[in-house]
């Protein structure tokens, strides 16, 4: 039996106290007003989760309200996890665009990605989240393709854990390879947006989407650049914004917070671009954007 539970206050309180021994008065960015009252707020929230189609409750991880403002990434975003998968909300915002996708251009109707099963055998998916709910549901189907981004390994098929090493800079699949391509708070740690775009494009097929979120700052008209790539070495022109805690790569630097801009410079590239905005409590989605990028039909 376990002496600290995973999603209950005693371990909550545990990983507080850790982080408060490694920040001293830094844990008062977590424990705050803010973050007491969203505690509150989800404790006995349940949802019809739209990753693995369970009704489940969300767990409110305290994160912290001055890093979460900085990055410009809302609170809520990257919490509220599923009991049953664990997809944060972020990951059920993606669903919710793939679902429609599947709806509207394949005439597959479902509630959740798992209710999607064999039906995604003639959609070809490429998946840069490799690690993520989604990707644990669907790495079965032969036409899903799961991509990471691993630096110092060979690109390419990694045959010892059957997903892609792949530059977004430069993938490495044939022109028109795809349906959709899908990028979860990715593209502001590529360094060349115009490059992975363009490569984005290619990849896909006419009518294809690149279905993705991105740190947002919707009152800015311009994205704001937090790193100067004009040359060969990266010159950071504000204190780096470090994102993630993944076990294979760490905490990866931001190049960019993206303005209401990011839609005209898509469209420069060829592509017909549109942020879908949506609110759907049911299935745990209390303030959701994401974005579409598509190559014309």
């Amino acid at each position: 039996m376990q002496v600290f539970p995973h999603f209950t206050d005693r371990r909550r309180a545990l990983q507080l106290g850790w982080y408060g021994l490694r920040h001293g008065v830094g844990v008062f960015d977590k424990l705050n007003k803010t973050n007491l009252f969203l505690v509150r707020q989800f404790r006995n929230i349940e949802i019809k989760c739209n990753v693995c189609g369970n009704q489940a409750k969300v767990w409110y991880e305290m994160l912290s309200v001055k890093e979460r403002r900085e990055h410009k990434v809302g609170l809520l975003r990257e919490t509220l996890e599923c009991l049953n998968c664990l997809s944060r909300m972020r990951y059920r915002i993606m669903a919710h665009g793939m679902l429609n996708e599947f709806g509207s251009r394949f005439g597959i109707n479902a509630a959740s990605i798992a209710d999607v099963g064999a039906q995604l055998k003639n959609i070809d998916i490429l998946d840069t989240d490799a690690f993520s709910p989604v990707a644990r549901i669907l790495r079965d189907n032969k036409s899903y393709k799961m991509s990471s981004y691993l630096p110092d390994r060979p690109f390419g098929l990694l045959k010892d854990q059957d997903i892609y090493n792949i530059d977004l800079q430069k993938i490495s699949f044939p022109d028109m390879s795809f349906d959709i391509i899908l990028t979860s708070d990715v593209m502001e740690h590529v360094r060349s947006f115009d490059a992975a775009n363009r490569e984005i494009f290619r990849c896909l097929k006419p009518g294809g989407a690149h279905i993705f979120t991105v740190p947002f700052h919707e009152p800015e008209p311009w994205t704001r650049t937090l790193v100067d790539t004009s040359t060969a070495d990266d010159i950071y022109l504000e204190p780096p914004q470090l994102h993630g805690d993944d076990h294979l790569s760490g905490k990866i630097p931001a190049y960019r917070i993206y303005g209401l801009e990011l839609l005209d410079d898509l469209r420069s590239l060829g592509f017909v671009a549109s942020m879908i905005r949506i609110q759907s409590a049911l299935n745990g989605i209390f303030d959701g954007v994401y974005f579409i990028a598509r190559r014309p039909a």
